[in-house]
């Protein structure tokens, strides 16, 4: 079964706010995180005792919700249906936070019976991203009372999406309570995971090693060892990568044993894990770490990786770290156009202040092609105009412009009109405008080379 791009926006969405509700419940605790989070080889409680966790994921419920009280009176089912009708009848669907602030503050403290009960009441729920995202919350609860109940359930539905959120769901609880368990139980029912496909397994893989990792990074290099199957050991060390990348000490001992890791490759591919995961809190260390590679084509490498990633949290300080770090025009072209518009996406102001600053050898109209084309993407119309004001050849200037104007044609038509009929007169002067020359199926923005 290939999974559709509307399901990996749904699944992505879902993790994305489960995390919030878990990540927020977590953090606002006292003492900040449990410390079954922490080094299993060195366990430190920041002033606070951590709840006891069984083998299987088992822990106590917690009596601090309000609503608590309520369990014994209440009919679950019908609270739940309560609060999908609401969320169905919001615009926002899933986005509406209230709605989903109010769904979570009543399950997170569900019983394993009530969870079940939960479950029974999404069936007749026709919003995908919204079944998708309450079912990893509820499932993300099981798997922290009972996590190898939790993910029996989650592998026996018949729909491999169903199933693939629902085994998502308690990993990320049960990866947090228990993760020496976690991965006892993974380790031994890995073939039924990976039923689904390799996409799942590379997956669920990557979970549950970066898990281990944080908490016994011994025992997760020792099991990733011994994995065989090159692509399957890769994406468990870059997963581990990924968990240690910002603590110093685990990082030196997870890089003493990539050393000793024989296929080129693979270690090259985990070197991006560790650099691109690094330079998102630390660029420093990330820098730092880069100066002491000696192969001249792997720290090329590196250095791209770095650019990239840094680009979406300080794109002028790693546009200016990377141009600094060569005196090679074309080099420093490419860093232009393979990076720009990731900034541009973000802030066109402040990306298009930079990019005028900078010596005209090293512009291009590939950059220029490929911000246009990100700022269309996100309907960004009036910003990728300004940019394309910004190229040099007329004939391509005024396709990107046509190119503009069609994508805005086709998916707000009253809006461009009344843009092209006003303000955007002067942009637009000179551009054919008349139906037979814009509704054509032509392909008009010129191409990166």
């Amino acid at each position: 079964m290939k999974l559709s791009g509307n399901f990996w926006l749904g699944a992505s969405l879902a993790v994305a706010i489960t995390l919030g509700f878990v990540g927020g419940r977590l953090t606002s605790q006292p003492g900040g995180i449990s410390a079954t989070q922490g080094d299993g080889e060195n366990q430190q409680l920041n002033g606070s005792a951590s709840r006891p966790a069984t083998r299987t994921g088992k822990a106590p419920a917690s009596s601090k919700n309000p609503l608590h009280h309520q369990r014994g009176s209440r009919d679950v089912r019908q609270t739940i249906k309560t609060l999908i009708n609401r969320l169905e009848r919001s615009p926002m669907g899933n986005m509406d936070f209230d709605g989903m602030f109010e769904v979570w503050e009543i399950t997170r403290d569900f019983s394993e019976a009530e969870v079940r009960e939960a479950l029974l009441s999404l069936e007749d729920l026709k919003n995908p991203q919204l079944r998708m995202t309450l079912q990893m919350m509820l499932m993300n609860r099981w798997g922290k009372i009972n996590g190898e109940a939790a993910m029996l359930h989650a592998l026996d539905s018949k729909n491999k999406q169903t199933k693939m959120v629902g085994v998502m769901g308690v990993f990320m609880s049960w990866t947090k309570e228990n993760p020496e368990a976690a991965f006892d139980w993974y380790e031994t029912h890995q073939d039924k995971l990976n039923q689904g496909g390799g996409v799942y397994g590379n997956v669920y893989n990557g979970m549950i090693y970066q898990a281990l990792a944080r908490h016994n990074l011994t025992r997760a290099l020792t099991q990733a060892a011994t994995i065989e199957n090159s692509q399957k050991r890769q994406t468990a060390l870059s997963s581990i990568a990924q968990g240690v990348a910002n603590q110093p000490e685990k990082l030196k001992t997870f890089l003493k044993f990539l050393d000793n890791e024989n296929e080129p490759s693979l270690k090259s591919s985990v070197m991006e894990s560790v650099i691109g995961t690094m330079v998102m809190q630390d660029p420093e260390s990330a820098k730092a770490l880069i100066g002491t590679i000696d192969d001249s084509q792997e720290k090329a490498k590196l250095t791209e990786k770095m650019i990239r990633n840094w680009s979406y949290i300080d794109p002028e300080a790693a546009f200016e770290w990377g141009m600094k770090k060569t005196d090679d025009k074309e080099a420093q072209a490419g860093i232009i156009t393979d990076n720009l518009g990731t900034w541009a996406s973000q802030d066109p102001a402040a990306a298009g202040k930079w990019y005028d600053r900078q010596p005209d050898d090293i512009k291009t109209q590939d950059a220029l092609t490929k911000v246009v084309r990100s700022l269309s993407s996100r309907q960004q119309y009036q910003e990728a105009f300004a940019w394309a004001n910004r190229g040099s050849d007329p004939e391509k200037r005024a396709a990107s412009k046509k190119d503009i104007y069609q994508s805005w044609l086709k998916q707000s038509p009253d809006a461009a009109k009344t843009w092209a009929e006003g303000e955007g007169r002067e942009t637009l002067q000179g551009i054919d405008l008349t139906p037979a020359a814009i509704l054509e199926p032509e392909e008009t923005m010129p191409h990166p080379h």
